[in-house]
């Protein structure tokens, strides 16, 4: 390039000389060039290459948020602590960033899920307060007993400011005594302050046919009706039990 001495040989003569003689080749060579230094990457030093495969503590701010990230997945996916145990999970992790460590299951659930379930109860509080969810709020409650225990549900339905019709599981909540209308008319409103929601913003709370789900809304003062598709349900069953050959099949069966 106009040197003779290998030490002194650059490319500086050759820019000169199209700078002063071809002043168009040069602009656009030196606009290539330039587009080609932003787009190379620079080659990573030894230390860089180092740190890539070394694993981060569980103190490092980008494995506590992954820690955040995996339990928000169970939870909004629906799925099982145990998943995280799984070796296709497992083998995902490794692959999206092998310097994070998989915790156990009983971490995500014990350590992490409180925090969790704190941030939803504020957000959904702050959801059906009257300046979000306006001043009228609908319910659905049941009762359900097994051989082991009895819960008693709460859920509620509303048009938000935005018009859009939002729906929320606010409680399952377990029943200690008999279900008696006092009882369940203490459970009720108990879920609601769990809440803050007002007796004044309750429009309706939808409830099946029994007497003690009856007596705890009549004692609770609250505006309350009985569900259609419960007691359509009723009826049907009560036609299929009148019949004589529908009871013996079913004898048979539990034969």
């Amino acid at each position: 390039m106009g040197a003779a001495i290998t030490k002194t040989k650059n490319t500086s003569n050759i820019w000169a000389h199209l700078r002063i003689h071809h002043p168009a080749l040069h602009d656009a060579a030196q606009k290539k060039r330039e587009t080609s230094e932003k787009t190379t990457q620079p080659q990573p030093t030894i230390q860089q290459m180092f740190q890539r495969q070394t694993r981060w503590p569980n103190t490092d701010g980008k494995s506590k948020h992954l820690d955040k990230v995996i339990t928000e997945m169970i939870v909004s996916d629906n799925q099982p602590f145990t998943v995280v145990s799984d070796a296709g999970f497992k083998r995902l992790m490794a692959v999206a960033e092998p310097r994070y460590t998989l915790k156990s299951e009983k971490y995500y659930r014990t350590e992490m899920m409180e925090g969790i379930h704190h941030k939803v109860v504020e957000k959904i509080k702050a959801l059906v307060q009257p300046e979000n969810a306006g001043h009228s709020l609908s319910f659905t409650t049941d009762c359900w007993s097994g051989t082991t225990e009895s819960l008693m549900s709460l859920t509620c339905h509303f048009i938000d400011n935005g018009w859009t019709r939002k729906q929320v599981v606010l409680n399952t909540k377990a029943m200690c005594e008999s279900h008696t209308g006092e009882y369940i008319r203490e459970t009720f409103l108990d879920m609601l302050d769990d809440w803050n929601i007002s007796k004044d913003h309750v429009g309706l709370v939808l409830r099946d046919s029994g007497a003690n789900m009856v007596k705890g809304m009549r004692l609770a003062e609250l505006p309350d009706l009985s569900c259609t598709a419960h007691s359509l349900q009723l009826v049907v069953n009560d036609g299929l039990s009148s019949q004589r050959a529908v009871i013996d099949v079913i004898a048979m069966l539990k034969k």
